[in-house]
């Protein structure tokens, strides 16, 4: 019922783009692409800028979904569904019928985690979520800065330095140290070193990053995106450091009001509240609260299967240990010696 798109389906996601929720603030603001064209660029071989998108359509009811892919093949992230829930009482269902598809489709492709963000007055929304298997983990508040603003910063003793590929791990320690337990298990594999799964993550647009060192470490971390619609300022403080946030967030204004003069985003966490006293005292405005919400996908790893072997005259079938993909822990039994098989 539910398939990845194809060509055929041009007509349908033209028709519906419309009618559909955009879950993509990041995207909206810094690379707008109206769904259509998300659709056909994964067509393209090789090509990371689209979105993996699955349809149903038949008599009954149409509609499709979309997701682009994080920091790794791992990860990824919801960015529009259509119809609005709103649209009809069989919505619902469909909702349901997408998001389990295109999270045991993008299973299938190595994706272990998908991720969502809806605003917190969503609330039939973020229930269709739940009822699929998606929860959340925390919830974030959204600061803009219209322009004109002031490019005056007093930074005062910090010096940043652009960063550099070494700085990976000193990153990776600096939002371990800045984030909560719960929320590093939810958005964070084994073995990953980097940023937060949910830091606006825009593929092809300018970007300029830096790092402030104290005490022999990372103690801060900027990131700068250049937008069409406006640009965004993705910002991490070390716990010790946080009255430092004055003088970072005006840095930041600063390097980011080089650009044509459009309002500035800043994602702000629950428990980041220094920031956000920060970003108020001059002149961000709260513009929306949004749940984070995460689903870990099915993994497939590998089971036996017992497949009789060819017959060696003058004994019995005896089953063989072969592979197969399938849910669960490896389990697997070597073949009875010949010497067991013959009688």
């Amino acid at each position: 019922m539910v398939r990845p798109f194809s060509l055929r389906d041009i007509l349908l996601i033209r028709a519906l783009q419309d009618a559909g929720i955009s879950l993509d603030l990041e995207g909206a603001v810094l690379r707008p692409r109206a769904p259509l064209w998300n659709a056909l660029l994964s067509q393209v071989p090789l090509n990371s800028y689209g979105a993996a998108t699955y349809v149903v359509r038949d008599k009954s009811q149409s509609g499709f979904i979309q997701a682009q892919r994080g920091r790794s093949p791992a990860e990824d992230f919801l960015t529009f569904v259509a119809p609005a829930l709103t649209w009809n009482d069989g919505i619902p269902h469909t909702w349901q019928l997408l998001l389990e598809s295109l999270c045991r489709g993008q299973g299938e492709r190595g994706v272990q985690r998908v991720f969502a963000k809806l605003p917190a007055e969503a609330e039939p929304e973020v229930d269709v979520f739940r009822e699929v298997g998606f929860r959340v983990y925390t919830q974030e508040h959204i600061f803009r800065l219209p322009p004109p603003f002031s490019t005056d910063s007093a930074a005062g003793p910090i010096q940043l330095r652009p960063w550099e590929s070494k700085d990976a791990w000193g990153v990776h320690r600096l939002y371990c140290m800045s984030s909560p337990r719960f929320v590093q298990q939810a958005e964070h594999l084994p073995g990953q070193i980097g940023e937060s799964a949910t830091s606006a993550w825009a593929h092809g647009n300018h970007e300029e990053r830096y790092v402030w060192d104290a005490d022999g470490e990372v103690a801060a971390y900027l990131r700068l995106l250049e937008g069409e619609k406006g640009h965004w300022l993705h910002l991490l403080i070390h716990p010790e450091h946080t009255d430092k946030a004055d003088a970072l967030v005006s840095l930041g204004i600063a390097r980011l009001g080089r650009y044509a003069p459009r309002p500035i985003y800043c994602a702000v966490r629950t428990y980041e509240t220094e920031l956000a006293q920060a970003l108020e005292a001059v002149g961000f405005l709260e513009y929306q609260t949004r749940f984070l919400l995460v689903k870990q996908t099915a993994v497939q790893v590998r089971q036996a299967l017992f497949e009789p072997v060819p017959q060696v005259e003058g004994a019995e079938a005896a089953p063989s240990a072969s592979v197969q993909l399938s849910h669960g822990k490896r389990r697997e039994k070597p073949t009875p010696a010949h010497s067991e098989v013959l009688k």
